[in-house]
């Protein structure tokens, strides 16, 4: 294979897992964000966010690349989501409160399973809106204010129920 550095867009994201069984493949899990260095022939070479030191190849049919921006000009730049940054902060904070609301499904705990999976889906929604652009300024400024907010309610929410939870001896919340 004849390896060529990819232009543009050098981000994507996992959409189907991948054992990387082949040699110098990047096992890859559903929802990985990927740093694509070069590609050929319908493969990609890159690293995940959570290792950038190890560095394979994987198929690009495996992955969804997204707009993406360089954070500097040399060979140390590293590509930034080109989505909005509420958007993104939205999708980071979504991912962290998954592990949560696991737990409390593990847990029965019926009443904050179902509060904070509405929460999830309220920010899923908005960050739905930010991403599509359909917005206007007015609009989009009013929905990054509630996404916001609804992201920091729900931060003080979720660790004053793990501080609630330490205190008392329950030390299986993360």
């Amino acid at each position: 294979m004849t390896w060529k550095r990819r232009e543009g867009d050098r981000l994507a994201v996992a959409v189907y897992g991948w054992p990387g069984c082949v040699r110098h493949g990047l096992p890859l899990t559903v929802g990985d964000t990927v740093h694509i260095l070069e590609e050929s022939g319908g493969w990609y070479r890159g690293y995940t966010a959570r290792n950038r030191h190890q560095r394979g190849i994987f198929p690009a049919s495996y992955v969804r690349v997204k707009r993406s921006r360089l954070d500097g000009d040399g060979p140390q730049s590293r590509p930034l989501p080109a989505e909005d940054e509420v958007a993104t902060e939205v999708t980071q904070v979504l991912r962290e409160w998954s592990h949560r609301w696991k737990q409390l499904y593990l847990e029965r705990d019926t009443q904050e399973v179902s509060s904070l999976w509405k929460v999830m889906h309220e920010l899923l929604d908005w960050r739905r809106q930010l991403i599509t652009g359909t917005l206007t300024q007015d609009q989009t400024r009013e929905l990054r204010l509630r996404a916001t907010a609804k992201v920091d309610w729900g931060n003080r929410s979720v660790r004053r129920r793990c501080y609630a939870a330490f205190g008392s001896g329950q030390h299986h919340y993360s």
